[in-house]
Order: C-alpha cells, then structure tokens, then sequence
C-alpha cells in the first residue's frame, strides 16, 4: 500500500515575532548593544469575537510620542576611531524586520527608513527575516 501524500500549499514561514526572537537571541549571543523599540502598546482587544479599539491607550500613545513606521530595533556597533574618522566611529542600525515571506512595508516605514539613512552615522534597513538580518549585522561588525 503507497504512503498517502499530505499536500501542502502553503510553505511553513516563522512569524515576524519568532524571527524578531531569533535576532535577539544572536545580538545577545554577539555581545552587541540594542533594543526593540516597543511601539506595539495594544490598541484595543477582542471581545466576544468582535475587535474594540482602546480608545484611551491609542490617544495617550499619541500624546506620549509614539509613532507609526518607527523600525523595530536599534543596534549599536561600536568602533575603535581611526584617523580619518576620528575617535566617534560609532554606527547604528536601524532594522525594521519583516517575515521572509509576505511582510509588507507600510509608506511611514518607508519614510522613516529614508530619513534615518539621511544621518550621519546611520544604517537603516528592511530585512526580511533573521539570515538577512544576521548577514546585514555582520557586514558591519568585524
């Protein structure tokens, strides 16, 4: 009797969270200093099957400063200065992570990504999963 075949259509793809827990786990593994930046306070919940939106929270957030497109992580990479550039040879990341498959860049990311990589001393990128992440964070560091 031939083994029955499961049919897949769907390719099995980490979530953005799993693979954000990925790159934590290595920036830590790297002795790298960085930080998510929180921007995901809950903007309602469901209850009884239906979505409310919290009201309150979304309002606070607004006046505290949170904005939307900010991207997910900062990292540090901390250089020895050198002639030409001095003791300050410092760079930050900027990584806003997306899953390898399907994740979409809204227009504030978009804009926020083109406005850091206008700084002096800034790099910032859309990676799309942790191996993209990683590779990007090593080309930096050496």
């Amino acid at each position: 009797m031939p083994i029955p075949r499961i049919k897949t259509t769907k390719a099995i793809v980490p979530s953005e969270d799993n693979e954000c827990m990925a790159l934590a786990n290595y920036l830590r593994l790297k002795g790298l200093r960085f930080s998510h930046i929180a921007q995901e306070t809950p903007a309602g919940s469901y209850q009884f099957g239906v979505w409310k939106p919290a009201y309150k929270t979304l309002k606070r957030n607004k006046e505290m400063g949170v904005n939307q497109g900010v991207p997910d992580y900062i990292v540090m990479i901390e250089r020895k200065g050198t002639e030409k550039a001095g003791p300050r040879n410092n760079i930050l990341l900027f990584i806003e992570m997306k899953r390898e498959l399907g994740g979409k860049v809204s227009t504030e990311q978009s804009e926020w990504i083109n406005a850091l990589n206008k700084v002096f001393g800034v790099v910032a990128v859309v990676c799309c999963g942790f191996e993209e992440a990683k590779n990007f964070i090593d080309a930096y560091v050496k």
